[in-house]
């Protein structure tokens, strides 16, 4: 897959490789009040899209704006720094359409801790898996024949049960 690969601080924005100044500097106090109505679901449609807009236009300007246009990628990387991560990237727009629609958007997160280089085996690893087959006809018993099951609840049982060949496991029904 081929994605635009976005770096963005407060001052500036690397895309594709492409150092593009951000003025005036971009900051979370600028978007505050807008991210704060969104937290709280007092926005419509219209207003999103308004604020997708003006958080494309402040990145993509110049030659980051020419580098979009100009790309038919299938995606976005955006890896942006921490002072920024609180900015909801994905509802970014292009003024046409919404750019997770369009494209999709990948967020590249990154911490201040490293990974370890190998992770320690300390005994099996335990997963629980929940297969449930929601009944559709509550008035009908599970059982009738008529009873609409979305989902074959045997038959995915039947999967884990054929993982025992591959992986040591241990099964238990309900």
């Amino acid at each position: 897959m081929k994605a635009i690969k976005c770096f963005i601080t407060f001052k500036s924005a690397v895309i594709n490789d492409v150092p593009v100044a951000i003025n005036p500097s971009l900051s979370v106090e600028e978007f505050k009040d807008d991210i704060a109505s969104i937290r709280l679901n007092e926005f419509n449609e219209q207003r999103l899209r308004d604020f997708g807009i003006k958080l494309f236009q402040r990145i993509f300007t110049d030659n980051a704006l020419e580098q979009y246009q100009s790309s038919d990628p299938s995606a976005i990387a955006l890896s942006v720094s921490d002072n920024l991560a609180s900015i909801p990237w994905e509802l970014l727009h292009d003024g046409t359409n919404w750019v997770a629609r369009t494209r999709e958007i990948i967020r590249v997160a990154t911490t201040g801790r490293n990974t370890p280089d190998f992770i320690q085996k300390q005994g099996n690893l335990r997963i629980l898996t929940a297969i449930s087959g929601p009944i559709l006809n509550e008035t009908m018993p599970d059982d009738d024949p008529e009873q609409i099951h979305p989902l074959d609840v045997n038959a995915h049982t039947d999967i884990f049960k054929k993982l025992r060949r591959t992986f040591p496991c241990r099964y238990k029904n309900p």
